[in-house]
Formats: structure tokens, sequence, C-alpha cells
């Protein structure tokens, strides 16, 4: 059962420590907490403290976590998985045509993905056929939809 934070944030089981020290949202919507080192505040974000704490190890700042389910305050450990600044986007929702991948291009629809560094895009005029594509082409690439 996970647990809740007073602020609005979920956490694992593991890390119900952390529900209790929650210090705000930033601007962006993600959960921090601020601690202080010799009076000098420092900052950590809830989320790289939970997939750190998961995968065993300090994150580098060059790796990015991504929330599977677009929320930005479910923190439980299923929910977080490591990415990169080039693939964390293709988790988002934003967009011109509300469809993640697909956005407008040249008077028609263009797809792009990525997987394991390879990208892969297709262009429609038309939204619907667009969208087939792109999910066909992600079926026969092996892409696991969340």
């Amino acid at each position: 059962m996970p647990t809740a934070s007073e602020r609005g944030g979920l956490f694992s089981p593991e890390d119900a420590d952390l529900a209790g020290k929650v210090s705000r949202f930033n601007k962006d919507g993600y959960l921090r907490r601020d601690y202080y080192v010799e009076g000098e505040r420092h900052t950590v974000f809830l989320h790289r403290e939970v997939l750190a704490r998961k995968l065993g190890r300090e994150l580098v700042p060059s790796e990015h976590v991504d929330h599977i389910n677009r929320n930005r305050t479910d923190n439980r450990r299923d929910n977080l998985r490591l990415s990169s600044l080039a693939l964390n986007p293709q988790n988002s929702r934003r967009g011109a045509v509300g469809i993640m991948g697909i956005g407008w291009n040249r008077g028609g629809y263009q797809y792009r993905f990525w997987i394991d560094g390879k990208c892969y895009s297709g262009w429609h005029k038309r939204l619907k056929v667009c969208k087939k594509m792109m999910d066909e082409r992600k079926a026969s690439a092996g892409y696991v939809t969340v």
C-alpha cells in the first residue's frame, strides 16, 4: 500500500520516511525537500532520491528520472525509471495535437520515437493514419507501451 505525504505525493512503503520530508513543490510540480549544511540550503528532488535508493547508487546529473504514469507527485518505485534528457520527453503529452510522440510538421502529422538510440519516424497528412502508422511501427520495433 503506497504512503501519501501531507503535501500529496505517493511513496512506496520502503520510502515512507521521505513522505514526511516533503518541503514543497517546485514550479514544475515536482516534490522536493530542503536540508541545510553549515547554514547553507540544499535541495533534493524526491523522485531522484527514490530512484537512487531503488538502484542502490547515487544518480549522476546526466541521468534523468521518468515518471511512467506522468504524475510528478507519484514517487512510488514502480512508477520511476531511469531515462536521459533525449528520451524523457517521449513520455510527455505535450504537443499541439495532444498525442504523445506526434506533432504537426509540413502540413501534416509526424510521429517520432526512439528505441535504444535509434530514431523511428513517419509522416502523414491525416492524424488518425499517422497514429496508426506509429502504433504499428512501435509494435514491429518491439516498443513496450505503458
